[in-house]
């Protein structure tokens, strides 16, 4: 056996030499001897290393004495944080089906609130992260994933009258985005599902739901009056043209990416041409019956949505905003009735 005493050297940053630490190495082989040192707790900083021998090591045709400090390695102990993202280990058992080749895992996506600023308490407040307005308001404010609208410029009472809409009729859900799109289109998700949509204004961002309201005391009111010569205009949707059905697709949590088609009690009474069926994806439903009531719902309003006022106005427009009720008025002067009977008998 030969036994070879190392001794160590250490500077940080640039420093003098100190002595570091004095290692021991013994073997008779004719093959490489190697040895490993952990050292912890070293100053922070960028360390030089060097080594030699404390004395000759013995010469000779019988000797191997040659001697390397191969690689140093950094170990970095400290807990790393991954801000935003979520860390997945997966323990397995070693058998014949993993051999060569790479397990497929599915994994599910879970968040119960977000945090929404309430003007009323001053302070931030959990809401509902399937309610699709508080959703839509989430997305707007966040600064990360969504638009960092501060919260001074988002009309809190608007998202907030949405939102208990969805409670009301029982809309919930979820939106997992996977690939990168612009936020228009993300509140178009939602808005489209939870029926309301989110409306820019200027420097605000407000929200306009289908929810029923009562006529304001002052409301606009719209004739040939008060409009531009020649755009006050209504027009209705030829039968011929609206959908018999509508072939929803939804994302249910078990069986995935699902389809059915909803008719309506009109569906194939048209003659003359095929039903007429609409193609409609709800990304952030994952609910059947919730898909079924959307879809009943959207015939519904195919029934009784049937006409449309266009209009051009000038002054008296400026203090209607997007989402306002206004009353139209109609003139039925055209419009003439057939006499049945007449006052008299004579």
């Amino acid at each position: 056996p030969v036994t070879m005493t190392v001794e160590v050297e250490i500077r940080t940053d640039g420093g003098a030499w100190t002595e570091f630490d004095t290692f021991v190495v013994t073997g008779s082989q004719s093959t490489a001897l190697r040895r490993f040192w952990r050292v912890n707790d070293l100053t922070p900083g960028k360390q030089d290393i060097r080594v030699r021998l404390s004395e000759d090591p013995p010469t000779g045709t019988q000797y191997l004495t040659d001697c390397y400090l191969e690689y140093t390695q950094e170990i970095i102990p400290d807990d790393f944080a991954l801000p935003h993202s979520a860390l997945l280990g997966i323990r397995a058992l070693a058998t014949d089906q993993l051999s060569g080749s790479r397990p497929q895992v599915t994994l599910t996506g879970r968040r119960s609130t977000v945090q929404v600023w309430d003007p009323d308490a001053d302070d931030y407040v959990d809401k509902a992260a399937n309610n699709m307005a508080w959703m839509a308001w989430d997305l707007a404010h966040h600064y990360r994933y969504g638009g960092a609208v501060p919260v001074d410029r988002i009309v809190y009472n608007e998202f907030a009258n949405a939102a208990e809409w969805c409670d009301i009729k029982g809309i919930t859900g979820s939106l997992y985005l996977d690939q990168l799109v612009d936020i228009q289109t993300a509140w178009d998700y939602m808005g489209r599902f939870g029926r309301f949509q989110v409306v820019p204004t200027g420097t605000r961002v407000g929200c306009v739901c289908d929810r029923p309201v009562e006529y304001p005391d002052q409301s606009l009111v719209v004739t040939e009056a008060n409009v531009l010569a020649g755009t006050y205009g209504q027009s209705y949707m030829d039968t011929a043209d609206r959908a018999d059905a509508i072939r929803v697709t939804y994302f249910d949590p078990v069986k995935g990416r699902t389809t059915f088609l909803v008719v309506s009690e009109f569906y194939g009474s048209i003659t003359g041409r095929a039903p007429r069926v609409r193609e409609e994806t709800l990304y952030c439903c994952n609910n059947y019956q919730l898909a079924w009531a959307w879809a009943v719902f959207m015939l519904r309003c195919n029934r009784y949505l049937t006409c449309t006022v266009n209009l051009d106005m000038s002054v008296e427009a400026i203090g209607a905003l997007p989402g306002d009720v206004i009353q139209v008025g109609t003139v039925f002067g055209s419009q003439t009735a057939r006499v049945t009977a007449g006052s008299s008998t004579g």
